[in-house]
């Protein structure tokens, strides 16, 4: 009888040594597992703030660029204006140079059609 307590209480010994280990082992892991969780959560916390700083830069990257858009719009009309304007006043310039080569011409021909001596005047024609 002795010798089968004695086999019993090696046996929980032995139960309870493997016991400890695994419980050793599992507390571990455990502890890994929670330092893994930890890691991984200072992470996405990190990549969360650069996600949102991201985010904030492509916000204010795409307000400059409306700016600069509305900016180069602006510029085009003033410069398409200008341009039309000295176009204007060029041609108006020409025009009026060419308002007493026009009224030379008219009375040049004019008299030329008075020396042809026809019944209908040279407005009629």
């Amino acid at each position: 009888m002795e010798h089968v307590i004695l086999s019993i209480v090696t046996s929980l010994k032995a139960f309870q040594a493997e016991a400890r280990a695994t419980l050793f082992s599992l507390q571990t892991q455990l502890q890994n597992s929670e330092k893994e969780l930890h890691d991984a959560k200072v992470t996405i916390k990190q990549l969360t703030e650069r996600v949102e700083f991201l985010e904030q830069l492509v916000a204010e990257n795409k307000r400059q660029f409306e700016v600069n858009l509305q900016a180069i719009h602006v510029t085009y009309i003033n410069v398409l204006e200008s341009v039309f304007e000295k176009l204007q006043e060029y041609m108006l310039k020409d025009l009026s140079s060419l308002e007493s080569i026009n009224d030379e011409l008219h009375i040049k021909y004019t008299n030329a059609f008075k020396q042809l001596g026809l019944q209908c005047t040279f407005h009629e024609i």
